[in-house]
């Protein structure tokens, strides 16, 4: 193995070696999260102007099961 090699295998992670970082994990399912809670973050995009009234309308309907 020349210098070249051996500085690129040094360098260099093997892929099986990696394991994630809880900042890599994905965010959990907001399962049972709140409805209420829910629909006031809806509430705001809608106010912030991110959100359409139609959008809003579907979105409280899916929150609310209705």
């Amino acid at each position: 193995m020349n210098r070249r090699e051996s500085m690129m295998d040094a360098a260099s992670p093997e892929p099986d070696s990696y394991e994630p970082t809880p900042d890599d994990a994905p965010a959990p399912a907001e399962v049972g999260a709140d409805p209420y809670e829910k629909l006031k973050e809806a509430k705001q995009l809608l106010d912030d102007g991110i959100l359409t009234e139609e959008e809003f309308a579907a979105e409280k309907k899916k929150i609310l099961g209705t």
